[in-house]
């Protein structure tokens, strides 16, 4: 296990009042990396919905917010993601949207907020969405472990596209904010 020894400054923030959380560890078959992310900007749209119903409202959603960015003069960099503010046992509160090069002005149920940013702990997925709770799982063990705090809800950033990528290559990031 790597553990934080002198101060590591990335991207002009310092990770070392974390020095018993690891840079890099492993979890139930999971490798879940600390670093820092910066903000980028994004439009979103949020929802709280069904836990049955939250693919079909990814799949209005997700284009909802990359047509308004087209249609507004936005510049796509990245790929879409989505903030979970709230999970219970059957509904969710997301807010989906697409990363911009530049920021936008929002409108309506559209809004020019940014993809997160911060200390993170994050982890890689691979394989079909349906699974991604075994991520999730192990961020939960990841921080009982190590005892750190969370600092804001989590985030995924479905890193391939389903329909031009076999299932089990499917890659979805699941980030923690962390204190």
């Amino acid at each position: 296990m790597i553990r934080f020894g002198a101060p590591l400054i990335v991207l002009g923030v310092s990770l070392a009042s974390c020095s018993s959380i690891p840079l890099k560890s492993e979890i139930d078959g999971f490798t879940i990396e600390t670093k820092v992310v910066q903000p980028k900007p994004a439009v979103t749209t949020r929802k709280t919905v069904k836990l049955a119903n939250l693919a079909a409202a990814f799949q209005v959603q997700i284009p909802k917010t990359f047509i308004y960015a087209q249609t507004n003069g936005g510049e796509f960099k990245g790929q879409p993601f989505a903030v979970y503010h709230s999970f219970s046992e059957d509904e969710v509160d997301v807010e989906v949207g697409c990363p911009l090069k530049a920021p936008i002005i929002g409108k309506g149920d559209i809004k020019a907020n940014p993809m997160p940013g911060g200390k993170v702990a994050m982890t890689s997925r691979f394989g079909p969405y349906q699974n991604l709770g075994k991520a999730h799982v192990a961020m939960d063990a990841w921080f009982e472990k190590h005892g750190a705090e969370r600092n804001g809800p989590p985030w995924e950033i479905y890193v391939s596209d389903p329909s031009s990528t076999a299932p089990d290559k499917v890659r979805t990031d699941v980030f923690y904010p962390i204190k």
